[in-house]
């Protein structure tokens, strides 16, 4: 159990860091991660595989490292993403 809430713990910080303007990490790229993060919450590799993730995050915020240097909204789900309408997305501009 307590590596559980340690994957929980870290994957909070990886979504605080997140939220830094410019965005170090790309929806599309974070989404990557969500299976590790809720799959493998007990396993001591995921947890050393996600602190390394993190520790990116933070020396992408530190070097001023953007995921789109020209951000300028970002869209946030708390769901699934909709992946059947990501293209709708992509033409309007939103994505790339």
């Amino acid at each position: 159990m307590k590596l559980y809430y340690e994957m929980e713990w870290v994957w909070g910080e990886i979504k605080t860091l997140l939220a830094t303007v410019l965005a170090p990490v790309d929806f599309k790229s974070m989404m990557s991660f969500v299976p590790v993060q809720m799959e493998m919450r007990e396993d001591p590799r995921a947890l050393e595989f996600m602190k390394v993730f993190r520790d990116e995050i933070k020396d992408r915020i530190d070097n001023q490292s953007a995921a789109a240097p020209n951000e300028t909204f970002r869209m946030a789900m708390n769901e699934i993403p909709p992946w059947s309408t990501l293209g709708l997305f992509r033409k309007q501009g939103f994505l790339r």
